[in-house]
């Protein structure tokens, strides 16, 4: 979300917000509004700690951002807040805070106190577990995101088998081309962020890659596996970076964001060619390429060009291995189903899946092609064709096995993968919820104000 607009019975949509991005704003989210109904607090993103936090908004003062004059910042955070009972409501690490707050003079007072402990949050989005009524009454809980999990191998029967790397919240898991590591983001509880993590399938070892106080994620492997490209919010929303998988060269800038326009790298294909990403758009999210000129520490960037753009969402692009076809997942029938198009010419289209669908991946031969189905079945399809492309179903369903990604059912667009495929296609590391930690129950108190004279 950009900045927020405001709807009167009757009238247009204008807005009350406008994002900054001289200042390095990036988006206004989960606005809540005070009692008087024209004071709102908002959560400004930004990939400046400086900048980044809860606002005060109003509807009849739009302009007020980009006046000259910075907005005051009421507190410095990257989850929501929110107001009852004279109390804003917030997370510092896991812990939900309740500070007097004078909603006539929109000034903080006295000392923030322990509400409730621990307290799930919602990641970049920078929602929380937690809501509170006007009369006090405050719910609780742990939060999806806040699910620890656990990275396992599972054959194609969907047998488990052992588990990678320590219990972590963990995302988008990317298997070297070698298949000996993998990248993938583990989350900070207490910061919120993100930093890639490189995890030996040999053996059990683990070791933080990146360190930047921002969030890095989304790591894309080079052919040869000497190379990461990932995104990180350090001097934009979404620019990308490059470092050595070695790990003994700091990474570098690699293609930035000049209009804060944020960027996701998804796949490089085999032949080292191209880069490509996914890029927030009006309509939704685009796809697009990035040339690469040069190998080695020597590539550099060519000139972007766009692969797909529409009013709809396209994530997860995958390139098969012979670099002739681009796996995606589109919102355009009115549900996420996976696609196939040629490349690098569109064209060629061939819907993969018939019920709902996403996260494409390719065996390495590329014969072929998995994905999630919308009730989280591991789904393979055969691929078969030169000059065209053709699918046939491995067996009834196409099935291979359930699987327990709970984002797959009521899935909101998101360019992180939860799983990945070995090159023969026998076994799948599934980032995988906790058994019982998923049904974690919400806490409620009547009366939140009551806990803070104790």
């Amino acid at each position: 979300m950009g900045s927020f607009k405001f709807l009167t019975p009757g009238g247009d949509p204008r807005p009350v917000t406008r994002v900054n991005e001289a200042r390095g704003e990036t988006s206004h989210n989960v606005p809540y509004f005070l009692p008087d109904g024209r004071h709102f607090l908002y959560l400004l993103r930004s990939g400046k700690p400086e900048v980044a936090g809860v606002y005060v908004g109003q509807l009849d003062a739009p302009d007020a951002p980009a006046s000259g004059e910075d907005p005051e910042r009421l507190l410095a955070t990257s989850i929501k807040a929110e107001y009852a009972a004279g109390h804003v409501l917030y997370l510092r690490g896991r812990t939900l805070l309740a500070q007097p707050f004078d909603a006539a003079t929109l000034k903080l007072g006295g000392e923030p106190i322990p509400v409730a402990d621990p307290v799930g949050f919602g990641g970049a989005s920078g929602r929380a577990a937690y809501s509170v009524a006007a009369n006090g009454t405050l719910v609780f809980g742990l939060g999806g995101r806040e699910i620890s999990k656990r990275l396992r191998w599972f054959d194609r029967s969907g047998k488990p088998l052992e588990e990678l790397g320590p219990l972590a919240v963990y995302i988008d898991p990317q298997l070297a081309p070698d298949g000996r590591r993998v990248a993938v983001e583990r989350i900070d509880s207490q910061t919120d962020t993100g930093d890639l993590w490189l995890l030996e399938t040999g053996r059990d070892v683990a070791a933080r890659f990146t360190f930047n106080p921002g969030s890095d994620n989304s790591g894309v492997w080079s052919p040869d596996g000497q190379q990461i490209i990932f995104r990180s919010n350090r001097s934009s929303p979404g620019g990308l970076y490059r470092k050595a998988s070695s790990g003994v060269a700091a990474e570098e800038p690699f293609l930035q964001s000049p209009k804060n326009t944020n960027k996701s790298p998804l796949d490089w294909s085999a032949d080292g060619r191209y880069l490509v990403y996914g890029q927030d758009a009006a309509g939704g999210l685009d796809l697009w390429v990035l040339p690469l000129e040069g190998t080695g520490t020597s590539m550099k960037p060519g000139k972007p060009f766009a692969f797909l753009q529409s009013n709809f969402n396209e994530d997860h692009a995958q390139f098969s291995p012979d670099g002739r076809w681009l796996a995606y997942t589109s919102n355009e029938s009115g549900r996420y189903e996976v696609y196939v198009q040629s490349f690098p010419q569109a064209g060629g289209k061939y819907q993969v899946s018939t019920g709902g669908g996403i996260a494409p991946r390719w065996r390495r031969d590329g014969r072929e092609l998995y994905y999630i189905a919308s009730d989280a079945k591991l789904m393979a399809v055969a691929m078969r064709g030169e000059s065209t492309l053709e699918a046939g179903l491995l067996s009834a369903g196409a099935a291979l096995f359930q699987t327990n990604i709970h984002e797959a059912g009521g899935y909101v667009t998101t360019d992180k993968q939860q799983y990945d495929v070995t090159a023969d296609g026998q076994r799948f590391l599934i980032n995988t919820p906790v058994e019982g930690a998923a049904s974690a129950p919400l806490t409620v108190v009547t009366n939140f104000t009551a806990t803070l004279k104790k």
